[in-house]
């Protein structure tokens, strides 16, 4: 079975780039027809109107299309992100054609798929900021440095709940996934749209706004659930706009790099 992922498309916020590199990308995307198509978080964000034309200019017409939102995907003008993540946009992703991983796992004879969006727990801060948790928490709850909001997400997505507490839930929520999953299953390919390992954080000693913004990049609780169970093989991520792989133990985690001017997919074959 092949597999084709990519991420963080932004399509409303990069068309005015021009369209060479998205003809690119779903020229590349025929040409490895693949079984299964996946999109790991960011299509849009507040152009929703977006939505449909990308998802179907993106994909074969016979291949399986799985997606999970980003954070971007949650960015609203107003109302209830949590509301719209758990009911509208998977209403929408499913009149497209494409199944939300968050709403629960797929399987394709021996392998399945999940996912969610994932969250950020501030697990991923810079031990060394003057910001750690426990000195000033409050800066990470608002997404605010030195008073002005420095993560977007403060301004454009409203989850009625705090941080910690929607990603504790995702979280409960993937591995309820895992858990269902029956013993034919053989290998399992996670999808998330933030990161799961501090190994893929990017660290910049002097830049200490960078710094900060790194707790938003996603949840150390996350890895740590990928590794309970030794059939996820592959994880899949986006977020950061930094190609990174890595290894532990059985389970490749690959973030797919894409980034405003240029998008990228990887392969894989199950």
């Amino acid at each position: 079975m092949k597999i084709v992922i990519t991420a963080d498309l932004h399509a409303d916020e990069t068309a005015d780039m021009g369209d060479a590199d998205m003809n690119r990308l779903c020229r590349q995307i025929r040409w490895y027809a693949p079984d299964v198509l996946i999109v790991a978080g960011d299509l849009v964000g507040l152009g929703k109107s977006w939505i449909v034309p990308t998802l179907e200019r993106l994909a074969p017409p016979k291949c399986l299309k799985l997606i999970v939102p980003g954070n971007h995907d949650l960015w609203l003008e107003g109302g209830d992100s949590f509301g719209y993540y758990r009911t509208l946009l998977p209403e929408l992703y499913a009149a497209c054609g494409w199944h939300m991983l968050d709403t629960g796992p797929k399987v394709v004879g021996s392998t399945a798929f999940v996912g969610t969006v994932g969250w950020y727990d501030y697990s991923f801060h810079d031990p060394a900021s003057p910001l750690a948790p426990g000195k000033a928490d409050y800066d990470y709850e608002t997404k605010r440095w030195g008073g002005m909001p420095m993560w977007m997400d403060a301004v454009f997505v409203r989850l009625g709940m705090s941080d910690t507490t929607f990603n504790s839930l995702l979280l409960a929520r993937l591995r309820e996934q895992i858990k269902s999953l029956p013993r034919r299953v053989k290998t399992i390919v996670a999808v998330s749209h933030h990161i799961a390992f501090q190994d893929m954080v990017i660290r910049k000693p002097h830049d200490q706004e960078w710094n900060f913004c790194n707790a938003f990049q996603g949840s150390a609780g996350l890895g740590e659930l990928l590794l309970e169970d030794p059939r996820v093989r592959f994880h899949f991520c986006g977020h950061s706009h930094f190609k990174r792989r890595l290894k532990r133990g059985a389970l490749t985690s690959i973030n797919i790099g894409s980034t405003y001017e240029r998008k990228r997919l990887e392969m894989v074959e199950v």
